[in-house]
């Protein structure tokens, strides 16, 4: 895999002019794009899209500054799934006190004829819905007409935001259809100086435009789609694009005024920030009952286990990401319920009050991407949670996850650089709970009868990491999935008993108890052993990958067991007793099995002891992962005795 080349300029760089060929104009389809049925650069794609364009421009009067954006797309159906893919288009934007419009929308569809002929359907008015989706955000959705394998689908629109000077949006070149032309045009007042950084693995064109406003265009060309990936740390992490941010304005004759030219300085903004630093010096209501609970501890870290538990049971995660809390915590807390900053803001409040050395710290989840620590641009963020600290021990704290425990850093940041946001000393922190994993362990118990039925019981342990994703799906009637199934025998879970979910220093425990019959081939019949390991499908066979493969944590999976086999049977043959470690110990794996008559004991144990492998490293984890699937897929062979 090539590289990622990450590029951070400034407006006042002198830049290269590359090629100046253009895209077919707004309307004018061809023929040869209707009768096209491949894209030549992503052979296996279902839709492609052949324009892509983004520009903006500010407008300036004595009293506001706005953006004003046009947006343009095409694009062609290559396959049935395709469809949809092009047809139904929703357009998210922030319409609280009505800082974005979207207007200007128009789309076209173009098909053949039977003669031929090139057929237009146009968007109709009264098929286009506005609709808000809270108090802050509001979604333009529309349905393009006749769309079909062979049609070229096009639409553009307006984006107008008010009161706005840095606002402006990132351009994302790559999507996860591939892309025939992107670009993006940004045209600014000559006083203005921005910073942009361009995450890229392919050749882009960057140059000059305009004549006394400055501007600059980047292009993009032949740009491969971009699939979502086994354990992948985030989409938006590998996605091709150019990022934004303001760094001062220079008004003629008066000095220039800067913005975030430092992390320091963005420090500085937010703890100012009504919907940041300030709510941190909000009254949370009914806190005088926290502090009255508190009154009898004295131990630091106790007290942060009871303001966490305070916070997670009485508030109520909306789902929303934000870096903000926009319409204040003390809403927030009247409602019970909030977006994941609303949340951590008042965890941060209430620890502060109570004498904890906290503060907010800014991450950037692993489904959002990694955070380039080189330059301040606060949009790499998407949530803020809280860092606290009590008797030489740090502790990273997400209120909103109601089964993540205080003592635990939460597995959606591990492996993540995170920033510390405060009046002193703002930092980065750079989150890896190394001595927790993802541990399964598990006693196993299977009896065979006559008729090759099987009736048999699981306890499984999980702690660490594993306890909060399992006790996660328990809470949402979803624990059935975690166990998988397997085509060597039709198997079916009777029952499941789970104890344990609201101890912290318990591992979650599941009574699984289950009933199937063996599969066979002739006279044999074949008998599993990996049952209930947590280890289903290997996810690694895909022939190439593009993003790194993150785990967040190590792991750790156990099986130990016994199979009784009814006296009607003879043991044919078991996989060997084998011990694998690789050069560099980053993965153990071990099975043992022992026969005595009709009883069978076994052992399996698989240790993964390093947490990311980078995309170049792939062939050697797909190659890995081939090898020991195969051997947890070796089957006991039994046979009827004559």
């Amino acid at each position: 895999m090539k590289p990622f080349f990450t590029s951070f300029l400034s407006m006042a760089i002198s830049l290269s002019v590359f090629s100046q060929d253009n895209p077919p104009a707004f309307g004018n389809v061809s023929k040869a794009e209707l009768t096209s049925t491949e894209c030549t650069f992503n052979k296996d794609a279902e839709a492609v899209c052949l324009v892509d364009e983004g520009e903006n421009s500010y407008t300036i009067s004595r009293l506001s500054v706005s953006i004003n954006g046009s947006y343009r797309k095409r694009i062609k159906v290559l396959k049935e799934p395709g469809v949809g893919m092009a047809a139904d288009v929703k357009i998210k934007y922030y319409s609280k006190d009505g800082y974005e419009n979207i207007t200007g929308i128009t789309g076209t569809v173009y098909n053949l004829d039977d003669a031929g002929n090139i057929v237009a359907s146009k968007l109709e008015k009264a098929q286009i819905y506005d609709k808000k989706i809270d108090s802050r955000w509001s979604e333009i959705s529309f349905a393009l007409p006749n769309v079909k394998i062979g049609s070229v689908v096009e639409y553009k629109y307006k984006r107008f935001k008010k009161s706005s000077i840095e606002d402006i949006d990132d351009w994302y070149f790559q999507s996860s259809m591939p892309v025939k032309y992107s670009s993006y045009n940004l045209i600014l007042p000559e006083y203005f100086d921005f910073t942009y950084n361009v995450t890229r693995r392919q050749d882009i064109d960057i140059k000059k435009t305009g004549t006394n406003d400055g501007g600059i265009k980047f292009t993009m060309r032949d740009i491969p789609a971009l699939k979502d990936e086994p354990f992948m740390s985030g989409m938006r992490e590998y996605l091709q694009r150019v990022n934004f941010q303001l760094t001062a304005i220079r008004p003629p004759g008066e000095q220039p005024i800067s913005y975030r030219t430092t992390w320091n300085k963005l420090s500085e903004e937010l703890m100012d920030a009504e919907w940041f630093g300030r709510q941190l010096s909000k009254n949370v209501k009914d806190a005088g009952i926290l502090k009255k609970n508190l009154a009898n501890i004295t131990e630091p870290a106790q007290k942060i286990k009871k303001i966490y538990e305070y916070v997670q049971s009485n508030m109520t995660w909306d789902g929303n990401y934000s870096r903000g809390s926009y319409e204040g915590i003390s809403t927030a807390w009247d409602k019970k319920s909030g977006n994941i900053t609303d949340i951590n803001l008042i965890l941060a409040n209430l620890l502060q009050d109570n004498g904890i050395k906290a503060a907010p710290l800014l991450v950037s989840t692993r489904d959002n991407g990694v955070v380039n620590t080189i330059y301040p641009f606060l949009e790499q963020f998407n949530a803020t949670y809280v860092y606290a600290e009590a008797g030489g021990k740090t502790y990273i704290l997400n209120a909103a996850d109601k089964y993540n425990p205080y003592s635990i850093y939460p597995y959606d940041v591990q492996l993540t650089d995170a920033f510390l946001v405060r009046d002193k000393n703002p930092s980065f922190f750079y989150i890896n709970d190394d001595k927790t994993k993802l541990e399964h362990k598990t006693f196993l118990f299977i009896g065979i009868d006559g008729d090759g039925k099987i009736n048999g019981n699981a306890t499984i342990e999980s702690k660490g990491y594993a306890k909060n994703i399992r006790t996660k799906m328990f809470k949402d009637g979803k624990l059935k999935d975690a166990y998988g199934a397997t085509d060597a025998i039709d198997f079916h879970i009777d029952s499941i008993n789970v104890s344990n979910a609201d101890l912290d220093n318990a591992p979650l425990r599941q009574e699984v108890y289950f009933t199937g019959k063996l599969r066979s081939s002739g006279d044999y019949y074949f008998l599993p052993y990996n049952l209930f390991l947590g280890l289903n499908t290997n996810p690694f066979i895909a022939e190439k990958r593009a993003s790194a493969i993150d785990f967040g944590y190590n792991q750790s999976f156990h099986v130990i067991g016994s199979i009784i086999i009814d006296s009607s049977y003879v043991i044919e043959d078991m996989p060997k007793n084998i011990r694998m470690i690789l050069p560099d110990t980053s993965v153990m794996f071990t099975r043992i099995l022992q026969k005595n008559e009709q009883t069978i004991s076994f052992q399996i144990k698989v240790d993964f002891l390093r947490q990311r492998y980078e995309a170049d490293e792939y062939p050697d984890v797909k190659e890995l992962y081939k090898k020991l699937f195969a051997m947890l897929t070796e089957n006991i062979a039994i046979k009827k005795k004559n």
